[in-house]
């Protein structure tokens, strides 16, 4: 008999054995399953971060485009400010005086408030509106 308690004993621990071996099997297959869903949601990082990064060179080439625009636009901002101090220098040079500034001599004939066409037409627009709102005269 002891051989068939022997038996038994065996017979329950195989029991027992399989039980647990059905469990790691299961444990198993789960683990195997969690490891393919995070291999999945691995590929789709993987692929975001890809187009992250095609983004982001997409993004500096912009940025150089923008950049090289601004220094574009800058230079030509600095052409035309050079441009136009050589159109002041140009009219001092021709005028004897700065554009826009009325002469600083004052014609004789305004000192009477009376002056001839041929005066009239030989002043500027500022000095033309200054003898007018003074109530000048023209004559001929």
């Amino acid at each position: 008999m002891d051989i068939i308690e022997e038996f038994e004993t065996t017979k329950a621990a195989l029991a027992t054995t399989q039980g647990e071996l059905a469990t790691a099997t299961q444990a198993t297959e789960a683990a195997q399953a969690e490891v393919a869903t995070l291999q999945s949601q691995l590929a789709d990082e993987k692929k975001r971060a890809d187009e992250c990064a095609t983004s982001l060179v997409e993004t500096k080439e912009q940025a150089d485009k923008l950049k090289a625009d601004l220094d574009a636009a800058q230079a030509e901002v600095a052409k035309l400010k050079a441009e136009e101090k050589t159109l002041s220098e140009r009219v001092l040079e021709i005028t004897g005086k700065k554009g826009g500034k009325p002469a600083e001599a004052v014609h004789t004939a305004q000192a009477t408030n009376q002056i001839t066409r041929a005066e009239f037409d030989a002043m500027d627009h500022a000095e033309r509106n200054a003898f007018m709102a003074s109530k000048g005269k023209i004559t001929d």
